[in-house]
């Protein structure tokens, strides 16, 4: 094994978040923090740590059209808006940009508005594959930046980090590695291969082997079928599993075809216990209209277990599934938002 990286940890508690910036003096008069309706406990509990109202300003009119109106004063304050955009895209952008343009109008402090989505929309729409297409995830953010005018965006794990340059402002992408680290060491995994279920993941399953120790890194060698969103022909593994524990590293479930198939391939080539771990679990039923959690459980399943975060909030049954463990993302933000109103560095904190 080699020598585990070291990270800075996150704080647990209010007075742990707060006395970790001890040298600053924080004043909670002074910002103000509003939520869209995409994953309201998430935001809920990073108000808890920050200690710290939220204000909930969307609904809907009876007609269906979005209704955004803020509660509390906004004047000369710096404002954070906390709305993953999953699992309703099209809604959830709609808030953000309704949310921004309400801010604008409430004349919040000039440069201070913080879009904060862990789990941001289109992003896997980051290039132009054929002709006809649009590269999504830059429309997204020059509506967020036009439309909305917010002055930062902070995401987590972006799906291709060169998104962040479609966006002529600051934009901070993080990690989850930061909360599935600690969660996947507790599972006490015995020198596990990090495998990543294709070969674009690897540069992830290198990070995650160095934070835990591992030399060893293997990769399946996957081709997608471009006519079938459904299927994946997977090849070959590369690198040896056999007779070892195996972590599979994403940082998107969808169908979980591509996780599946890694974990086959891993099992019919000799290895042990097989962990997947993910940031963004969006669970979407396959051509067959079940999702991943709802076959986890049957005996021939290659997957012992999944990690996920809460960037998208999970329904009851997933959240009481044995098989899925679900860390919080919430101490990631709170220090974020401590983070940007003293001035301190994010990638220090959320990204070493």
């Amino acid at each position: 094994m080699a020598e585990k990286a070291s990270y800075y940890p996150l704080p647990k508690t209010t007075q742990e978040l707060y006395g970790s910036f001890h040298h600053s003096h924080i004043d909670p008069s002074t910002f103000v923090i509003l939520a869209g309706r995409g994953n309201e406990p998430l935001a809920e509990a990073v108000g808890e740590l920050l200690d710290v109202d939220v204000d909930f300003p969307c609904t809907d009119f009876p007609n269906g059209e979005t209704r955004v109106k803020i509660g509390p004063n906004l004047r000369g304050k710096e404002v954070f808006v906390i709305n993953s955009l999953q699992p309703n895209p099209n809604r959830g952008l709609q808030e953000t940009i309704f949310m921004g343009d309400a801010i604008k109008r409430a004349d919040a402090k000039p440069g201070k508005v913080t879009a904060m989505l862990p789990k941001i929309a289109y992003d896997r729409q980051d290039r132009k594959p054929e002709s006809r297409t649009p590269i999504s995830i830059a429309a997204v953010a020059a509506q967020l930046k036009f439309a909305a005018e917010y002055n930062r965006l902070f995401t987590i794990d972006l799906h291709a980090d060169q998104s962040v340059g479609s966006f002529p402002n600051a934009w901070d992408n993080v990690y989850g590695s930061k909360v599935l680290l600690p969660a996947i060491e507790a599972l006490e995994l015995d020198e596990p291969v990090l495998l990543a279920p294709d070969a674009g993941s690897t540069k992830r399953a290198r990070v995650y082997a160095e934070k835990l120790g591992s030399n060893d890194v293997a990769f399946v060698d996957k081709r997608r079928d471009k006519d079938d969103p459904y299927k994946t022909e997977s090849f070959k593994i590369v690198g040896d599993v056999r007779g070892r524990d195996v972590l599979i590293v994403d940082d998107v479930v969808g169908s979980g075809g591509t996780l599946v198939n890694a974990a086959n391939i891993a099992r019919e080539n000799g290895a042990q216990r097989i962990v997947a771990a993910a940031t963004h679990a969006e669970f979407t039923p396959d051509k067959e209209g079940l999702t991943l959690p709802q076959k986890l459980n049957q005996p021939d399943h290659p997957l012992n277990r999944i990690l996920i975060t809460d960037t998208i909030f999970q329904a009851e049954d997933i959240r009481g599934n044995e098989k899925i463990d679900i860390v919080t993302v919430a101490p990631v933000l709170a220090v974020a938002i401590l983070c940007y109103l003293t001035d301190n560095s994010i990638s220090q904190r959320l990204i070493k």
